[in-house]
């Protein structure tokens, strides 16, 4: 009996043990100039920086041999990581350091819009695929458009916008495989008792992403649960640790949701829909952008959305109808981990692979689409033909990030704003919430920039958008130019022709 099939054997007994599947596909790996390949060769970007193992990665490991990006230096002795420095080395330096015999079928990222893209990725003799979560981070996934052979988006929905820029191929997967039917989540099965009515485990802060509509559903469920206090069990419960958190969804028949505007779904989607109880969702239709969960779940079939007119009247009808709200929890639940589970996502991945040819425009890389993107949200294209949807949207999300991602974010955004308009004002009152920013901006908007700028100057990527938006509007920085310039210099292969 051979050592692959002895794996396999494990693995029939324990498919999700990731201590068989990590010591599977590093002997898979090490041994890929022997074994036959039986399965698809994959490296993945940022989605695993910290650890190949995650939520995403388990159910990959179990159909495909996997390599995956680092800069942590302490992992350079893992044959299944390849650790790499980000501002001097490329892509092609990447490739050398694989295992013997490694031919990567395709180089994948999931929620590539927050990961660091090493330089040269465009250059790759295979299929570079991008999935993206955060559509509202639009000036990134406008760049991830321009670098990636084809996008995937986070819903159907979002089709339209990816069209409206790109000629890029795009894969319409559920999820856009940022995540799928998650295997960790708790199920006591349905013969458990329920003595939680309706939870609810969101917080209730008001911010771009989920507007006020968490806020105005927490009142909503709060009124409802004065009203009913004495006929029903109502939990709001919020910063719960995880066990606590599927506990609570355990012990829920119903399970309220909000999503963002990126919708028409959250990990919480799943989560509840997995965990045995009936999700109990508002209808994104209800944001600026329109989206619907409809696109992947028929309503009243696998789960019931809500508007805020009908909130209380739909809540008791299903809390009223046993049968039926069980029914809808039974039928969401076995819908989602059927059809949604990772492997058949994941198939569906390798099968458009399969069939893609990249149609790629080999251009200088100093040219309209720069390859580059070091880790931070957003990535300011030399040229903008256009305003973009969400374009504004991210400065209160910004706001809240670390120091220097926040300024290289308000950098772009801002200048995006500015560079439409030309007005001050705009400025202004994209900041109306934030007055140490505003103070910034208060006489000049060049001088507001290099407020931003100064507070982190030797930062390459902050420095890069700083030294391009000045050469865009035609004012050049003068005083911090050449000592920028030397620096993004220093960066192998950075081309300034």
């Amino acid at each position: 009996v051979s050592i692959n099939e002895l794996f396999n054997e494990l693995l029939k007994k324990a498919p999700f043990d990731p201590d068989v599947l990590m010591v599977y596909n590093k002997f898979r790996i090490s041994h890929a100039s022997k074994l036959p390949k039986t399965r698809p060769r994959i490296i993945i970007g940022g989605m695993s920086h910290n650890s190949l193992m995650s939520m995403h990665t388990l159910p990959l490991l179990q159909i495909a041999d996997v390599v995956s990006l680092t800069t942590i230096k302490s992992d350079i002795d893992k044959i299944d990581r390849i650790v790499f420095d980000s501002g001097i080395e490329t892509f092609s330096d990447i490739l050398k350091k694989l295992p013997q015999g490694f031919s990567p079928d395709f180089f994948w990222d999931n929620q590539a819009e927050g990961h660091e893209i090493p330089f040269g990725l465009s250059e790759a003799p295979f299929p570079i695929i991008a999935s993206v979560c955060h559509m509202y981070e639009i000036t990134t996934i406008r760049s991830i458009c321009n670098i990636f052979d084809a996008v995937i988006p986070l819903s159907r929905s979002f089709i339209p916008v990816l069209q409206s820029f790109t000629q890029k191929p795009i894969f319409d997967i559920p999820f856009g495989l940022n995540w799928g039917a998650f295997v960790h989540v708790p199920f006591d099965g349905w013969e458990k008792e329920r003595n939680v009515d309706v939870s609810v485990t969101f917080g209730d802060a008001v911010n771009t992403v989920y507007q006020d509509f968490r806020f105005r559903v927490r009142k909503q469920i709060a009124d409802f649960q004065h009203i009913y206090k004495n006929k029903y069990n109502i939990v709001i419960s919020t910063n719960l640790n995880k066990e606590q958190y599927y506990d609570l969804l355990g012990r829920s028949k119903i399970s309220v949701n909000v999503v963002g505007i990126h919708g028409p779904y959250n990990y919480r989607t799943n989560e509840i829909m997995q965990s045995g109880a009936m999700l109990y969702q508002l209808d994104n239709r209800c944001y600026p952008y329109k989206t619907s969960i409809t696109d992947y779940f028929e309503n009243y079939t696998h789960l019931v959305t809500f508007d805020f007119d009908h909130f209380e009247e739909n809540l008791l009808y299903f809390l009223e109808h046993h049968e039926e709200r069980l029914s809808i929890a039974k039928q969401g639940k076995e819908f989602l981990e059927k059809n949604y589970n990772y492997h058949n996502l994941y198939r569906q991945l390798f099968d458009f692979v399969k069939n893609f040819e990249p149609q790629r425009s080999r251009m200088n890389k100093s040219s309209v689409h720069p390859d580059i993107h070091i880790g931070a949200s957003y990535l300011y294209p030399i040229t903008q033909k256009k305003d973009e949807l969400f374009v504004v949207l991210p400065i209160n999300h910004s706001i809240s990030l670390p120091p220097d991602v926040r300024n290289n974010n308000l950098i772009v955004s801002l200048s995006v704003a500015f560079k439409k308009t030309k007005d001050l004002r705009v400025v202004l009152e994209l900041l109306k919430h934030h007055q140490e920013f505003r103070l910034y901006f208060k006489k000049d908007f060049f001088q507001g920039l290099w407020h931003l700028f100064h507070e982190f100057s030797e930062d390459p990527l902050i420095a890069w958008h700083y030294i391009m938006l000045a050469i865009d509007c035609g004012q050049p920085p003068a005083f911090a130019m050449f000592d920028m310039i030397e620096k993004l210099m220093m960066i192998k292969e950075f081309s300034f022709d």
